[in-house]
């Protein structure tokens, strides 16, 4: 697959697009569109699935220092930002240490600061026993990973009555897929001919769009488990992962998304920094368009939001690049 840093450029102004959107009115169509921008957090974990499995195909797959990898990626940006937001909003050393210790994730689940930091790197603490599974029980191991899923489920919804985890839990699904992305689709689609092939992308999308449009924005599925919309967002996103690289195929670099690559490349800060500033940001910048040029140019303050996110996020990777690039040296070597 060609286009992992599309999808995450896409994925990223997704979740930028869910938070931030403006609407203009109240049309059904548009409520659809940017309420389904939720997606883009699916895609995250979809992309992140899919390059440690193929990484792992091409190299020696080393657990411990994959864990200590994405560590020094993930949780230490994590600790870094929550620092920041702990003194912008004056946060107590008590709820400091409840929200890098993942008391808050528990406490709040999706309500939790960067939630998704908490939950990824959960996720890679058990990926080595993931790609185990696969590695030993070859295709199989995806209904047994989903039996995991699924298990876990029914455990918090029907014995704990704890719901709040979901938006987490309900991720799992699109995560275990990816791993097996190449094997059940990607390589079986590649046989088709390309008239088949857009005819399966189209069927996908259409009928993925129905399902988030009937169960994922007007009304939220939350049966049999809490937020289980997450789960049947599963054809759109495959949908939409296909229709990306089959576009990506067709240019056959005679065209770059330069675009969607910069912003791929800065999905973690962008995620991160659009928490801790983004809604300031728009209400500044909305509180000037509406006072000093127009009630109907508000759509400007998203604009404009959008704009100031991404540019706070490249400055901040390059920063973060001097902490992390270290310390993913130092674990390499430490690791060899």
């Amino acid at each position: 697959m060609r286009c992992k840093k599309e999808i995450m450029g896409l994925a990223a102004l997704m979740v930028v697009f869910f938070h931030f959107y403006i609407p203009f009115g109240t049309s059904a169509l548009e409520t659809y569109i940017y309420r389904s921008t939720y997606i883009g957090v699916d895609m995250f974990f979809f992309v992140s699935a899919y390059s440690i499995v193929s990484r792992s195909a091409k190299e020696k797959f080393n657990a411990l220092g994959f864990i200590l990898n994405r560590l020094c990626l993930i949780y230490i940006p994590f600790v870094i930002l929550a620092i920041i937001n702990g003194l912008y909003r004056k946060w107590s050393l008590t709820q400091f240490f409840k929200v890098i210790g993942g008391v808050e994730f528990y406490e709040r689940g999706g309500g939790a600061f960067l939630w998704y930091f908490i939950g990824i790197t959960i996720v890679y603490l058990f990926v080595p026993l993931f790609l185990l599974i696969k590695r030993k029980m070859k295709i199989w191991g995806l209904p047994i990973l989903l039996s995991i899923w699924l298990t876990i489920s029914c455990i918090l919804q029907f014995g704990l009555h704890y719901t709040k985890m979901f938006i987490f839990i309900n991720r799992l699904p699109i995560f275990f897929i990816a791993m097996y992305f190449d094997e059940l689709i990607l390589n079986n689609l590649r046989k088709l001919d390309k008239i088949y092939l857009y005819l399966i992308e189209a069927a996908l999308f259409i009928s993925g769009t129905a399902l988030v449009y009937k169960f994922g924005t007007t009304k939220r599925l939350l049966v049999p488990f809490g937020d289980m919309y997450y789960v049947i967002a599963i054809p759109l996103i495959i949908a939409t992962v296909l229709i990306v690289n089959t576009i990506v195929e067709l240019l056959n670099g005679k065209y770059k998304s330069i675009i969607l690559k910069f912003i791929g490349g800065i999905t973690l800060e962008l995620y991160g920094l659009q928490m801790v500033f983004g809604y300031d940001i728009e209400g500044k910048i909305l509180k000037f368009v509406t006072t000093n040029i127009s009630k109907s140019a508000a759509w400007l303050a998203f604009v404009g939001t959008v704009l100031a996110l991404i540019a706070l996020a490249f400055i901040f990777n390059k920063l973060l690049g001097f902490v992390t690039k270290p310390l993913s040296k130092l674990v390499a070597k430490a690791t060899k």
